[in-house]
């Protein structure tokens, strides 16, 4: 036990003649470490909010997280530090203005135009943002994609699928193989004609 915990149950036992049963003992302590753990004593951490900037590229190594593709030195892009409660750590994604899309969840309700004005904080070089035709390129290409129709994913072949296309494609094959060896014979039943005249005319000869 601490000294806190003791100095709450130690007045109960103070005495011999006083000494309390095992039940109101237990009472006791569990009451103590309720008080001691309650909401009130425990600090609460403040989580970042995520955060969004354009920037341009210091270097050729990042990859757009939308296109997979570098994003070229010096080349804007649009940098996304999101926190992650669970893992307790920043995660920082790079997109190419022209793949971002407005976080459809975090910023619900929010267009493009307000996003930029709102959210997107200026870290280029020659503060695009201040640029009214940069501005309004930067605009449209976050429009663009936030706009664009999603995908669809592709289905899988299942198993049994596959399967059953290989057995249609087999006949086939076997056909094929037969043609082949059809051709050779027929190749080979020439040469042995061509042979027998030889060996014929030869024979004429003499």
């Amino acid at each position: 036990l601490d000294l806190a915990l003791f100095k709450t149950i130690a007045p109960s036992i103070a005495s011999p003649s006083s000494l309390p049963s095992f039940h109101s003992l237990i009472a006791s302590i569990a009451d103590a470490l309720q008080s001691s753990t309650s909401p009130s004593h425990t600090t609460t951490k403040i989580m970042p909010p995520s955060t969004h900037k354009i920037e341009n590229a210091k270097s050729g190594r990042s990859k757009c997280k939308r296109c997979k593709e570098i994003i070229a030195n010096g080349e804007l892009r649009i940098v996304t530090e999101a926190y992650s409660e669970t893992r307790d750590m920043d995660f920082v994604s790079n997109y190419h203005t022209q793949c971002f899309k407005v976080p459809p969840r975090a910023m619900a309700g929010v267009s493009p135009e307000e996003f930029v004005e709102e959210h997107l904080e200026d870290c280029s070089n020659d503060d695009v943002l201040s640029d009214p035709e940069t501005l309004a390129e930067i605009i449209a290409d976050i429009t663009l994609a936030t706009n664009a129709p999603k995908k669809k994913a592709t289905k899988k072949k299942s198993k049994a699928e596959a399967n059953e296309e290989e057995e249609d494609c087999r006949p086939a094959k076997k056909a094929k193989k037969a043609k082949k060896k059809a051709t050779v014979k027929s190749e080979e039943v020439t040469e042995d004609d061509d042979d027998t005249s030889d060996d014929s005319e030869k024979g004429d000869s003499s």
